[in-house]
């Protein structure tokens, strides 16, 4: 198997747009209209980088600013996650098809209102997910909420993404 097979292995649209709808539904328990459009494209790139996955799934209270910038890790630790942090502009672009295709997948699949906001009608929770899933379910769910309580302005511009 070469590395290109692989990666879309990995990354089917089936696993994204699981990972996909979890996002969506963490954000509507914050704001019924969904998740904003231009947000999805950052949830490939956080949660399939364990260091910030890890770090989304620790408290559903969180916001973004206590996981992305006032973060109380080790020094070690921060170091790590600053420079997961710094690549996040890049891998925005490299995951792009892999969103799009995901949300094609989905948009098949349930039905979702794409618009300023996407917003799905059938609601998941990652409580009914397998054990060997759950982990990045939970984080996407996670991801939605944190994502949904912060100005999707501020949400670029902390993390220095410009290639939306």
């Amino acid at each position: 198997m070469n590395s290109i097979e692989l990666v879309n292995l990995m990354l089917s649209p089936q696993w994204t747009s699981k990972l996909l709808h979890h996002t969506i539904c963490g954000a509507m328990r914050i704001n019924p209209e969904g998740i904003k459009t231009e947000l999805i494209y950052l949830m490939l790139p956080l949660l399939i980088d364990d260091v910030t996955r890890k770090n989304i799934k620790t408290n559903i209270k969180s916001s973004f600013f206590t996981i992305f910038v006032k973060n109380s890790l080790k020094a070690e630790d921060l170091l790590e996650f600053k420079s997961s942090l710094l690549s996040k502009n890049n891998q925005v672009k490299e995951y792009k098809e892999f969103t799009n295709r995901a949300l094609i997948y989905l948009g098949n699949n349930f039905n979702i209102n794409i618009g300023e906001y996407i917003r799905i009608e059938t609601p998941i929770r990652y409580q009914n997910e397998p054990a060997s899933t759950r982990e990045y379910c939970k984080a996407g769910h996670y991801l939605g909420i944190i994502l949904a309580k912060e100005d999707y302005l501020n949400v670029f511009l902390k993390l220095g993404i410009t290639n939306i």
